[in-house]
């Protein structure tokens, strides 16, 4: 396996996630059979078969308008309760959010922050564990409980599926105490031009935490990724973990601007002319108004969504 292992550019790193996100998503249809789609160069996934979650592509491969149409159509053919789309910052183009609420989608505060790790840079803590012993395991745990972070059934289940494929790419980390399984965290490792590491799914259990379990475990992921010649790694982190990451040696990047269309809104098929006109508004192009009352700015559309809500 070979990965990206020179300095990188922000639209490299970028270039980076993504392609490794769209290898993993693959990955995931295949083994749980879960439907993804690619549309565009957006890719297309599913969650508790009621929301439709979208990556909006880095460079999209058809024109913004009528990706937005046919990511609203692909939502709709999937009977989704909810479409969310996730923008990579910078967006492109740099008017997406402006078209994004002229279809009603509303911005979501995300608490999470993408971090990086360069592991050349990555901080090894000298302190013993006391009591916990962290291995790779060559079949996932059974779930025992419910006070542990990230350790559910669909991903038990996708790692039965793949943790015997060689060469391996998918890893599983347990921290254990003397009552059993006490942590976990997974590597994912895509190789080729773009390939960097994926840390997900760290969690810990309320009696091994304040003991250095989640930083050891962090660690452990970064030490096994340079083991297989891994520069980089990529990782979504909770606002809890991001002290934890950081230690480790993480750095916050420009992570994603996060959009969402309640179901009323997505199957309300607003005109185009409606859509034509919010955009203008939130452009700022006051040319639009001419010729129409103040009382127009207030007028709420089919999906509940007035001029003055995209002028602000």
């Amino acid at each position: 396996m070979h990965f990206l292992t020179s300095n990188i550019s922000p639209e490299t790193r970028g270039r980076a996630i993504h392609s490794t996100f769209q290898s993993l998503h693959e990955k995931w249809t295949s083994v749980l059979d879960d439907p993804v789609a690619h549309i565009g160069g957006a890719i297309c996934t599913t969650w508790g078969n009621s929301v439709c979650l979208v990556r909006w592509p880095l460079r999209p491969r058809i024109e913004t308008t009528r990706l937005i149409d046919e990511l609203v159509a692909h939502a709709r053919n999937l009977q989704s309760q909810e479409l969310r789309i996730c923008c990579r910052l910078p967006v492109c183009p740099i008017d997406l959010p402006v078209r994004l609420a002229a279809r009603s989608f509303v911005w979501m505060l995300n608490t999470n922050r993408e971090m990086f790790l360069d592991c050349r840079r990555m901080i090894r803590s000298t302190q013993a564990l006391r009591g916990i012993a962290i291995e790779i395991l060559d079949v996932p745990p059974k779930i025992v409980g419910d006070d542990l972070p990230s350790h559910r059934k669909t991903l038990i289940r996708f790692f039965e599926g793949v943790l015997s494929a060689r060469p391996r790419r998918d890893f599983y980390f347990g921290a254990f105490d003397d009552k059993g399984l006490v942590g976990n965290a997974t590597l994912h490792v895509i190789s080729g031009e773009y390939g960097i590491g994926i840390l997900g799914n760290v969690g810990v259990r309320p009696r091994g935490r304040g003991q250095g379990t989640g930083s050891a475990l962090i660690q452990a992921v970064g030490e096994h990724a340079v083991s297989l010649g891994c520069r980089y790694i990529w990782t979504n982190a909770s606002k809890m973990g991001q002290s934890v990451y950081r230690r480790v040696g993480y750095e916050f990047i420009p992570g994603t601007q996060d959009w969402r269309i309640s179901e009323k809104a997505l199957y309300a098929d607003p005109s185009r002319a409606e859509i034509d006109f919010l955009e203008a508004v939130g452009r700022g192009d006051m040319r639009c108004l001419a010729g129409k009352s103040k009382r127009r700015l207030l007028e709420a559309n089919k999906s509940d969504t007035t001029p003055l809500d995209i002028s602000i």
